[in-house]
Order: structure tokens, then sequence, then C-alpha cells
């Protein structure tokens, strides 16, 4: 344990008169890793909240940083570390801190709000956060997106004959990415359609006006003189004139159960596909979700990392320090072959991490091979394995379609909004939210 904690000492560089540097052994010292000198050196700068409200998580993932750097002990490799403080400001300053040192490579900032008060044509950028409205040929994403996960799930039930979907959630930015994504990716799947939607305001209590809105239409049992049609609807149980077969839900947590508490009343049973950033399944203990189904990273639990963080520090790895794992050993890997930047990363074909396969994209997005499980009490069980390749084109299963009078105009009008931001999400809970929505 000692002489693995004096690797890491050896190999964390900072610079004098720059921001705070700390780490889980809070030294300042300006030690560099040996490097042959015949190799150039990549010098690789990390904008993280190693102080203030968010100051574990930046501490987290500075040291998953020194891990992956340990393990490449002999790459030609120069990390400095700059403090954000978690707040627009302070990450544009230790962005300026970091150009100042000519940085080849800028992992971060992790927050949005970060990433937005850098400027536009600041280059190199390769950050932590999902809000893709961000992202561009500059600033390049290594997060999990909610694009990307939607797409996935769309695949999912295209290729098992499920292409009658619903979707529900608040009306706001997460909405409308969400909503204008489902509406370009069902297309890539020939005979699918989005046949409901319902958006409500984020201060409505009760959510079942809004599930109203996509459940086939009621009548009161105790209506006397019933028409020939509100007798018909009574004599049919509701399941059978539900119009869709998946439903998507942007929602988490309370109004996520209270959601589902709705369906179980009305006797409707679709799957549901709750579209979360980086959550992990088994700490989700609500038994109201039970049987949902998630996209989730396809983890190596026997990895070197897993193994050496847990060693260290006691206890599973956040997801934010799997990423800033994966992001250090790639650019380490690839820096004996010469000066690593962001464009040597995009170039490639893909690269397999901890998290599985990654591809970076030169509009900033990215793609990451996901898995789908669902949740059966305290297990995750995987229903399909992360994909072995990107750009699979969709095979919808062949099974009778039937079609419907009552397709609503689902067209989108309104321009795509920042939506996948980190900072909206404030008061969180462990058990049933995300790790990469910390409060901000």
């Amino acid at each position: 344990m000692k002489r693995l904690w004096i690797l890491l000492l050896l190999i964390c560089t900072s610079c004098t008169n720059a921001p705070k540097i700390s780490s889980f052994f809070h030294t300042e010292n300006t030690l560099n890793a040996p490097i042959t000198p015949t190799q150039q050196t990549t010098t690789v700068s990390m904008l993280l909240p190693l102080s203030g409200k968010q100051e574990q998580t930046g501490i987290d993932m500075q040291n998953a940083a020194l891990i992956a750097l340990q393990k490449n002990q002999d790459a030609p490799i120069k990390m400095l570390f700059f403090d954000t403080k978690g707040t627009p400001e302070g990450a544009k300053e230790a962005y300026r801190w970091a150009e100042a040192q000519n940085s080849n490579m800028i992992l971060g900032p992790v927050f949005a709000s970060e990433l937005a008060a850098l400027p536009t044509l600041s280059s190199r950028v390769l950050s932590y956060t999902s809000d893709s409205t961000l992202l561009n040929n500059n600033h390049t994403s290594f997060a999990v997106l909610i694009s990307d996960q939607i797409e996935q799930m769309v695949r999912y039930a295209c290729e098992n004959g499920q292409f009658r979907l619903a979707a529900i959630g608040p009306e706001n930015k997460v909405g409308q990415i969400v909503m204008n994504t489902l509406d370009s990716t069902i297309k890539k799947c020939p005979g699918m359609t989005l046949t409901k939607y319902a958006l409500y305001s984020e201060k409505e209590e009760n959510m079942t006006p809004s599930v109203l809105k996509i459940l086939p239409k009621m009548v009161d049992i105790k209506k006397k003189d019933l028409t020939p049609e509100e007798e018909e609807i009574l004599a049919t149980p509701i399941q059978e004139r539900v119009d869709f077969d998946s439903l998507f839900v942007f929602e988490e947590g309370v109004r996520l159960s209270q959601l589902m508490a709705i369906l179980a009343f009305y006797d409707v049973t679709p799957k549901v596909f709750p579209i979360y950033t980086l959550t992990s399944v088994k700490s989700i203990k609500d038994p109201m979700l039970n049987n949902m189904l998630f996209m989730d990273l396809s983890t190596n639990s026997s990895s070197y990392f897993t193994r050496q963080y847990m060693q260290i520090f006691g206890n599973q790895p956040s997801r934010l320090a799997e990423l800033a794992y994966d992001s250090v050993n790639w650019v380490a890997e690839l820096s004996p072959h010469g000066i690593v930047n962001l464009s040597d990363l995009q170039n490639m074909d893909s690269y397999r991490g901890v998290n599985g396969l990654i591809r970076l994209n030169a509009d900033g997005t990215n793609n990451r091979a996901m898995r789908l499980v669902q949740k059966k009490g305290r297990n995750a069980i995987e229903i399909q394995p992360a994909a072995e390749e990107f750009d699979l084109p969709m095979n919808p299963k062949e099974i009778e379609v039937t079609p419907t009078s009552e397709l609503t105009d689902l067209t989108l009008k309104s321009p795509e909004v920042s939506v996948e931001s980190l900072d909206q999400f404030e008061s969180t809970t462990p058990s049933t939210l995300p790790e990469q929505w910390p409060e901000d």
C-alpha cells in the first residue's frame, strides 16, 4: 500500500502560482514522472472542482486520474490539476491557467455551467458534462449523453417488435431534448410511431391528469344513460385499448414512483424506459421501479482500476471517477507514440475502457456501447449486452402493425435547447438518482 502511495505522489504534477492543487494526500509537490529523454511529453490539464460544494467530486476524479497515471508510470505525460471551485468563474480562471501551460489536452470541466463559461473557440477541451447543446468541434464530451441512451432504447424496442411508443415528462429543457431526440430517432425504425406524449409543469404535484393524457378515454362507471361508445369502453379492459407498448419516461425520484403507481392503478403495464444519466440500477431501492428497463454502462468489476480504487479507498468508484480514469488512461496509453491531442482521440474508431466502448465524434458528441438491464429486486438482470461495434442498422422485428385512427401530429417545432445540463438537478437522493447529477 505504501509503495502505491509513493508512486502516486511521484506522478502528481502541479505548477507554481496556479490555483489550489489538491488530492487525497493533499500535496502541492511539483514532481514529474520519469520520462525517456527522446520522447516528447504530452501536457494534460484537468479542470476539476477541488474546492467548494463539489470538492469531493473533484477529489474522487483526481484520485482516479492518478491511478491511471500510476498504471502508465513510464508514459511521457505531464499531468496538471486546476481547481474550478465548481463555478463558472472558477472554470474560466482554471482554463486560463491551463492555456498558459501550453496544454496539449484539457480534460474537464465537469459541469455544464462551467463549460458554458469557457471561450467559444477554446480548443482541446474534453469535458465531463452531459449538456450536448454546448458541444462542437472544440468542446467534446466524455460523459454519457441522453440522446445516445434514447437511440439505444429505441433500437431495442424496434428489434423486439415494440413499434408504438409513448412519452411523458416535465415541460422543461430535459423534456424538450428528449422529445426532439425521440422524434428523430424513431424515423430510423420503419413502422415505429410515437402515438402519445404528455408534458407537465415542473410545479405540478398530482401527476394523474398528465398520465391520463396518454391513456385511452375513461368513463365514469357511475354515469347514467351511457352512450353505445361509452358502454363499449366500459366493456373493454383498458390494457386492450392502450395504443402503445413502450413508455419513455424522463423523470426521476419520487415522481417516477408516483407515475408507476398511477399506471398500476389503471392496470396499464407497458415496457417502461426511464431515461437516466449514469444511473446505478442496483442502488435503486424503490419497489415501484421493479421490472423497469435501464441503459447501463458496461463496467468490468474486475478491472485494474476498480481493484486499485477499492484497495486504496475502500469503496466502489463512482461513475464520474470511472470516466476520469478512462479518459486519462486513454491519453496515457497513446502518449508513447507522440504528443496526444483531442483530434487523435477523435480519429480513433473506438476505445475500450472500464465503461466499455466509446467513440468521440468530430461534432463534440460521443457514442457509448451500453447494455440494457432490468431491475429485479436488488439485482440488475442483463437483457441485452453492449454492442461490440458502432453504426449498426436497426433491424425491426417483422410483425404485423395494426394502424390506429387516433394518431396525433407530434412534429416538434420548437428549437432544441440546453437540456442535459447537470446544473438543473439540485436535490439528489443517492438511492434513486444517478451519480452524475450532484448538487451544483
